[in-house]
């Protein structure tokens, strides 16, 4: 009889939480089709790669073959730059295409030989020594080498600073994976016209940049060189207007993006119409690899003032980068600015313990980076004799 009594009960709870029971069903099935699908996607987004790697060797193999002789400074060199330029290849991506031609240049007479296949970076690395050999001036004009080497490289020896003179394009290629990419590129086209100065009462024309604006394409090239090198954090400075192309670099290279983090610096311009507000900040594009998420949480905007004495748009403040520098790196790291402007970033490294290394195509600018990096050396280590 208790039986019969328990039955007709079960029965009804049954048909009270059936609807939800359906609905928890139908979850959890449209759960598993969602993970199906992942893994469809997946596995075709691993053979996707397969297949562009695979192109990308046949491009190096065919280009290799076309090319008429192997230039010794890039893509405007002997007829294989103009080739290219006939094509309507920009000047970067025809950089990249050269040094992947010589790379499977390199790797198929490794094979032909039976030696080890070398690495991309050691190939880079040979090619720019064997340049660095052909760009020597005669060994007989030595009073020209001495005088030039005495101009430019002031470095004394043993320095920790590593910043090169040219663009990066070049001198950096033997760099090869790097724990951080940090700096302050060019800004968009509308914020190299705006007409404002610093509440210092800079002029407005030794704050325009005589470099040219970026593009999106520009944003484009460049994340696509250094991702693949960078096993850490990309973080790149910027303006509104190119805050897109930056999210969009960073996905195209299979990094996860994060909102722009303000980089706000009081009293970093006015508006000198006098038609609307200043801008004090700039805006941190922040990215890592997939991979790369058990870090913690981290700031969602930096506040701090103008670096005093900072005319002429001579860097960003110190605060601002060794706060980025602090958040985003770890001791020992090695970061890399490739646009290094007056070595704000390289010197905010080293004072944090960081390895450091970076470019600069202006040889004034590079010369007044080795003097700060020298002059906070001399502050460092009064301060370290005073403690």
């Amino acid at each position: 009889m208790e039986g019969e009594l328990v039955k007709p009960i079960a029965e009804q709870i049954e048909s009270i939480v059936a609807p939800e029971l359906a609905a928890v069903r139908a979850a959890y099935s449209a759960l598993r089709e969602a993970e199906v699908q992942l893994e469809k996607f997946e596995r075709k987004a691993g053979e996707a790669r397969e297949s562009r790697d695979k192109k990308r060797l046949a491009l190096g193999k065919a280009l290799s073959t076309a090319r008429p002789r192997w230039p010794a400074r890039g893509p405007r060199a002997k007829g294989w730059g103009d080739f290219l330029d006939a094509e309507g290849i920009p000047q970067s991506t025809a950089y990249e295409l050269m040094q992947l031609a010589g790379y499977v240049e390199t790797i198929s007479s490794h094979e032909d030989r039976g030696d080890e296949i070398p690495t991309r970076a050691e190939v880079t690395a040979a090619r720019r020594s064997e340049r660095d050999r052909e760009e020597q001036p005669d060994p007989i004009d030595g009073q020209a080498v001495e005088d030039e080497a005495s101009a430019v490289e002031v470095i004394s020896p043993g320095a920790a600073l590593d910043i090169r003179l040219g663009d990066w394009q070049h001198v950096l290629l033997d760099v090869g994976m790097v724990d951080a990419v940090i700096t302050d590129a060019p800004y968009g086209k509308r914020t190299h016209e705006a007409v404002t100065t610093r509440d210092d009462h800079s002029m407005p024309t030794g704050l325009t940049p005589d470099y040219s604006a970026w593009t999106d394409y520009d944003v484009e090239a460049f994340v696509a060189d250094w991702a693949p090198r960078c096993r850490g954090w990309m973080i790149g400075l910027t303006s509104d207007d190119l805050i897109p192309a930056w999210r969009r670099a960073y996905e195209a290279n299979d990094r996860y993006a994060f909102a722009p983090v303000p980089c706000v610096i009081t009293g970093m311009s006015v508006r000198i119409q006098g038609d609307g507000p200043s801008s004090w900040a700039v805006y941190a594009m922040v990215s890592r690899p997939r991979n790369l998420s058990k870090w913690g949480t981290l700031p969602g905007a930096y506040v701090g003032p103008a670096q005093p004495g900072a005319k002429s748009g001579r860097g960003k403040p110190s605060w601002l980068l060794e706060a980025l520098i602090n958040d985003y790196t770890r001791a020992g790291d090695l970061v890399v600015d490739p646009m290094a402007g007056y070595g704000s970033t390289l010197i905010a490294g080293l004072k944090l313990g960081r390895r450091v290394v970076g470019a600069e195509r202006d040889e004034p600018a590079r010369r007044e980076a080795i003097q700060r990096w020298h002059a906070a050396r001399a502050t460092w280590a009064k301060a370290d004799a005073a403690a």
